[in-house]
């Protein structure tokens, strides 16, 4: 077997073959001695004469215009009266030159079979294999009756001669009744008849002169015939025979007509077969049978052979083409040939055959095998995963601008950078290689190890987390603190000053007081106007004391007030914590994953495309120089190495 290529692309070869029939052997062979001929030749009828003189009036048969014997109706028609017999829309152009002479011309419905008959029904002629045959006297009697029961009851038109050009009229009425002939020698039928196939040897005892075959050579020739030609030599055979002839020792039927006409069946009796026997023996032969010939001996000739139907010629070479020869397998693909090599259209001497052989695919429902696809999806799990974590440490990162604002956090940096910058180390190498490219036990430790990475980001974060909220909680308290004491100062410089207000609204009050009670002891004036002017005095003097003291109380609350929170505790209030928007302690800390994703139990092949279908995997590559490689691969996953589809 032809070794495989080592590298280049995986095609389809293109083969053939040269095979030489020459010296092969046949079983036997029916070879072509004349071309057959269809047509009578020149100057033939002539011979009949003797048979039909041309004083005798004769009827035709003539299924179209320009059939053989239409020649001679117009001969006869001058000498002697024809009466032809002519199918549907038949012309009579060809006829016009017969319109001076005794012719009567009858279309029938169906077209006639060919004959040629005497009027008394003594002799008869038809056409076989282009010749003329003469019938014995009584099956030419019955075709006279078959051609008389057309003339009378089958006939639409009638033309006749001796008056002018040739025109159809009416048919005259018939003047006696005519059976159809049915039974006899003579079968008239509108469908063709079935001929039983017979068959005849002819000739004298086994002296090596030719023997006639009377059968159909298109069938292959029986134990019996081959026998004969072992024995006595060669066989010849007329051709066509059936359905046209029918002959064995105890007699045979003749068929004459068309598919579209009638159709006329002569049955022999034995010695009218014997008759049309010693009449073929005088003909050429057309066929010869041969015994086990050699395909070399048969060259140039027209034959048939075993197992086809047809004669052919046999040709020197011919050009076949197989088309596609799909291998079994890769290593196979130079040694494939068709499954079914391809039929000779004629036999030959010599064939080259081509085909292309085509290496194995995989069969058109493949799809990607599912060990593909959980390794996909495994690598974009965790392709996803470490993108989520690298961003989480982004954010942490972003962090690191707080640590500005809050002088404790800068000294906690110090530590979250240099584990910020591991991770990212680590993080980076895991996403070096995909899981797929590692195998299970590799893709395994990756996915623990990105565990254990997403489990150390969530720890940066939160502890990153945790000492911003105590940054701002000590950065809340400061301010609060700072804030209390800048509040107790301006208390206490409030109640002094408010405590001198009050002395001096203590002064105005006991002088106001004592203003009105001066007033009140003044002793009622008896005048009038006196009364009005001391009651408006009193009444303003009343009004200034009730101010002043208003006054003084306000001043007395105020002053307590400001001394209650000059001496006031502080008491801290932390801070609301941050919301969980964009940016917020929440949204940097990675949410950890609900379940470790699952490792395939196995590793993606080296090489190819794997696809699978019914249960079945192929491992699909595009040159050789894979395919050792890929063939250690398909033993592992129980897969057939193929080629990619030629698109």
């Amino acid at each position: 077997m032809t070794a495989i290529p080592r590298t280049g692309p995986i095609e389809a070869i293109d083969r053939e073959r040269l095979v030489d029939h020459r010296d092969e052997e046949r079983l036997w062979a029916w070879v072509r001695e004349a071309p057959a001929d269809a047509t009578v030749p020149a100057g033939l009828l002539g011979a009949a004469d003797g048979v039909l003189p041309d004083a005798t009036p004769v009827i035709l048969g003539l299924p179209e215009a320009g059939h053989p014997l239409l020649a001679e109706a117009v001969r006869r028609a001058a000498a002697g009266r024809v009466y032809a017999l002519v199918g549907p829309g038949a012309e009579l152009g060809p006829l016009e030159d017969a319109a001076r002479g005794l012719i009567l011309v009858r279309r029938l419905s169906r077209r006639p079979p060919p004959f040629l008959v005497s009027a008394d029904g003594r002799r008869g002629l038809v056409p076989f294999r282009g010749r003329w045959l003469a019938l014995p006297s009584g099956l030419a009697g019955a075709l006279r009756q078959a051609a008389t029961w057309l003339f009378w009851n089958d006939a639409e038109a009638e033309a006749r001669g001796g008056a002018g050009r040739l025109r159809f009229g009416d048919v005259p009425e018939r003047p006696f009744d005519v059976s159809r002939p049915r039974i006899g020698p003579a079968i008239l039928a509108e469908v063709a008849p079935r001929l039983a196939p017979r068959a005849v040897v002819a000739g004298g005892p086994a002296n090596g002169r030719t023997r006639l075959l009377v059968r159909d050579p298109a069938v292959d020739p029986d134990p019996e015939t081959l026998a004969v030609v072992e024995r006595d030599g060669r066989v010849v055979a007329l051709d066509p025979v059936p359905p046209t002839l029918s002959l064995d020792e105890h007699g045979g039927e003749l068929l004459l007509g068309g598919p579209d006409g009638w159709w006329l069946r002569l049955v022999l009796d034995a010695p009218e077969a014997r008759l049309l026997v010693d009449a073929l023996e005088g003909a050429a032969p057309v066929e010869t049978l041969r015994l086990r010939p050699r395909l070399g001996e048969l060259a140039g000739r027209v034959v048939r052979l075993p197992g086809r139907s047809d004669f052919e010629a046999v040709a020197d070479s011919l050009e076949l083409d197989a088309g596609d020869a799909r291998a079994l397998d890769l290593p196979g693909l130079p040694a494939a040939e068709p499954a079914k090599w391809p039929e000779s259209p004629a036999p030959h001497l010599a064939h080259r055959v081509r085909w292309r052989a085509r290496p194995p695919v995989a069969p058109a429902g493949a799809r990607t095998d599912p060990l593909v696809m959980d390794w996909a999806e495994l690598d974009a799990t965790v392709a996803k995963r470490l993108a989520e974590a690298t961003a989480a440490l982004d954010r942490v990162e972003a962090r690191r601008g707080a640590a500005e604002r809050f002088r404790d956090l800068v000294r906690s940096w110090l530590g979250f950078g240099r584990t910020l910058e591991r991770l990212r180390r680590e993080a980076e190498e895991l996403g070096e290689g995909l899981p797929s490219a590692l195998g299970p036990a590799g893709a395994a430790g990756l996915v623990d190890r990105l565990a254990s990475l997403e489990a150390a980001v969530r720890d940066l974060a939160g502890q990153v987390e945790a000492a911003e909220r105590q940054a701002r909680l000590e950065a809340a308290r400061a301010e609060q603190e700072a804030e209390h004491a800048r509040r107790r100062e301006a208390a206490r410089r409030e109640a002094e000053e408010l405590a001198r207000r009050l002395g001096e609204a203590e002064e105005k009050l006991a002088e106001a007081a004592a203003k009105l009670a001066e007033l009140e002891q003044v002793p009622r004036p008896d005048d009038k106007q006196a009364r009005r002017r001391r009651r408006k005095e009193l009444e303003a003097a009343r009004r200034h004391h009730r101010a002043l003291d208003r006054e003084h109380e306000r001043l007395r609350r105020e002053l307590e007030a400001a001394r209650a929170a000059a001496e006031a505790p502080f008491a801290f209030r932390p801070p609301a914590e941050p919301g969980e928007g964009p940016g917020e302690a929440a949204d940097f800390v990675p949410s950890p994953p609900d379940e470790a994703p699952r490792v395939p139990a196995e590793a993606l092949p080296a090489v190819g495309r794997l696809l699978s279908a019914r249960k079945r995997r192929w491992l699909v590559i595009r040159r050789w120089d894979d395919f050792e490689d890929a063939s250690r691969e398909a033993e592992r996953l129980g897969a057939t190495v193929v080629a990619e589809e030629a698109r």
